[in-house]
């Protein structure tokens, strides 16, 4: 939730783990790549945000 009860969901997006255990730690990419995204969803007002694709640099 957000400082105005929105109900908030962070998405990530990606085609390997690397062997992380993503369902219990928070995965994201420290740089490059092309197979990763994140996303922010405010679910009270369906507003999407933070929207992130990494590409090759």
């Amino acid at each position: 939730m957000n400082s105005n009860g929105d109900k908030i969901v962070w998405v990530n997006f990606f085609c390997d783990h690397g062997g992380l255990d993503w369902t219990n730690v928070i995965i994201g990419a420290d740089d490059g790549g092309n197979c990763y995204a994140h996303i922010t969803v405010n679910l009270t007002n369906g507003s999407c945000n933070d929207i992130l694709v990494n590409g090759y640099s």
